[in-house]
């Protein structure tokens, strides 16, 4: 049995809009959103079995827009509104959904590449 899942994978990238090349909003949309979704859905006739829950690690940048960051603004946003109906529809099967908005980490992790 799966109890839970957590979705932790992030990146951050990007300057002004106008500078921001539209590959890299796609980057942060690929990883940031659809890597979210992607797992989700491969685990989640596990969780409903289980009544687990879904842990979405998002942002406090997805609720409030800042000047640079608009590529990572809108793929947090995304992500927390990918939470929100994911919440109101697993409710039906008792899977918890859950989004911890962080805000910024400012220590390095491990990088494998």
């Amino acid at each position: 049995a799966l109890w839970a899942v957590v979705n932790n994978a992030g990146i951050h990238d990007g300057l002004f809009i106008d500078w921001t090349p539209v590959d890299t909003f796609k980057m942060l949309m690929e990883v940031n959103f659809f890597g979210m979704i992607r797992l989700t859905k491969e685990v989640l006739s596990l969780l409903k079995n289980s009544k687990g829950r879904v842990v979405n690690l998002t942002s406090l940048d997805g609720y409030r827009p800042l000047p640079s960051i608009a590529a990572y603004t809108s793929s947090k946003h995304a992500a927390e509104a990918f939470t929100s109906c994911l919440r109101w529809e697993m409710k039906w099967f008792g899977v918890s959904v859950h989004s911890v908005r962080l805000r910024y980490i400012t220590e390095r992790f491990v990088s494998f590449i």
